[in-house]
């Protein structure tokens, strides 16, 4: 699950390869989604196209393929630095746009806007700042706690 710190300042997503949202194809309309639930349709498609624009961009820069030969010592670091970095954004990307298209494919089904842990219905305020979310605020909170302890856990078994 994407943090719910990212994900709030997520901006809308910018025109991409010169369509937005709004010119969208009909997916929406072909997919049969509730009203209840089409915009929110309609901003996972938007913010899936802005993400796969994003890693089309940052795969060339990813690739070590793309390594400039015959760089001093300097400029090689420079270029592993940006690499690495890319890779540490697409995989974040990559687990974004998993959670994006399981969104999707929730409000397909009908379970879209249901916290998957309890069941109840998650507040409307946080499905448009985390259009993806799968679960309730206080369900997110009780899950990060469990992490956090396992997490402090693990930690102490290793020492």
């Amino acid at each position: 699950m994407p943090s719910g710190a990212k994900a709030q300042t997520r901006k809308r997503p910018a025109p991409v390869q010169g369509r937005t949202q709004a010119s969208l194809p009909s997916l929406v309309e072909k997919a049969k989604i509730p009203a209840k639930w089409r915009s929110h349709y309609r901003r996972l498609a938007g913010y899936r196209e802005e993400l796969l624009a994003d890693a089309s961009h940052l795969l060339p820069r990813a690739n070590p393929q793309n390594l400039a030969n015959g760089a001093d010592d300097a400029e090689q670091g420079a270029e592993n630095s940006e690499r690495e970095l890319s890779l540490n954004l697409l995989r974040s990307e990559n687990s974004t746009l998993a959670e994006i298209e399981a969104a999707m494919r929730r409000i397909e089904i009908g379970t879209y806007g249901r916290c998957e842990k309890t069941g109840l219905p998650i507040a409307d305020s946080r499905l448009k700042a985390i259009p993806w979310t799968r679960y309730t605020a206080d369900t997110e909170r009780l899950l990060e706690a469990q992490r956090a302890r396992q997490q402090a856990a693990g930690k102490r078994q290793e020492r």
